[in-house]
């Protein structure tokens, strides 16, 4: 009877096993696919104002020209199709050109997504609006936080609205899946809370009201709402 209880015991410890590694196998190989979710289509009002060329990928940028120093730039949440926030953004900013970067990969952009496919092509963006409107203020939302947060550490933004922040999308995966070693085989960490000690940026003021209100890893935002982004996935 003990005999029988072992030779158990072993069977189910091995299929335990096996579905451990399977599953953090496919989580491994598939990563991206779970993290990334492009809308299927575009779906949003906004024409492309211009397309950036970059080496690996065709950048579709949404938005709205403004003469002047002013412009605004938008990093969107998961799953998000930019240009359905452009109506909001162009109420809450109007005195600001408006350039809505769709992810690569997303409504219109060609390449894959990816960390540091993101991070190029923020910096990419704003030194090709600096290069025309200086007074740069960034906004990002939901995964786009991490976004906006690694360009204001490494671009003299005007301004910085966080709508929805995270620290890292490790620490959320380790919490969805604390039984695997997230921190060796997550490859796109975005990990705000890094770069955050690097920002030197104001908040907005009264002039540039956006929604948004909250506190994230010493980046004190509050700023008052005039109507809030639609809640979509992160």
């Amino acid at each position: 009877m003990r005999l029988e209880l072992r030779r158990l015991a072993a069977v189910v410890g091995l299929a335990v096993l096996m579905a451990y590694v399977a599953t953090g196998a496919a989580l491994c190989t598939f990563q991206r696919a779970l993290l990334y979710r492009p809308p299927c289509t575009p779906g949003g009002p906004a024409a492309a104002v211009f397309t950036l060329a970059r080496p690996d990928a065709q950048l579709r940028i949404s938005g709205r020209m403004r003469p002047g120093a002013r412009a605004a730039i938008y990093f969107g949440g998961n799953a998000e199709d930019v240009s359905m926030v452009l109506p909001l953004l162009a109420k809450a900013l109007p005195q600001r050109a408006l350039y809505l970067l769709n992810y690569r990969g997303y409504c219109g952009s060609s390449g894959s997504p990816s960390q540091d496919g993101f991070y190029a092509d923020a910096l990419a963006l704003f030194d090709r609006v600096q290069s025309r409107q200086p007074d740069i203020m960034v906004i990002g939302r939901s995964l786009g936080t991490g976004v906006a947060v690694f360009l204001a550490s490494q671009r003299p933004v005007s301004h910085l609205v966080l709508i929805t922040p995270y620290a890292s999308i490790e620490q959320l995966v380790t919490q969805r899946f604390p039984m695997y070693p997230v921190h060796w085989l997550l490859r796109d960490k975005f990990e705000a809370q890094r770069f955050a000690p690097l920002v030197r940026t104001p908040t907005p003021g009264p002039e540039d009201p956006v929604s948004c209100g909250t506190r994230t890893f010493g980046l004190a935002l509050s700023v008052d709402a005039v109507g809030r982004a639609p809640t979509q996935s992160r």
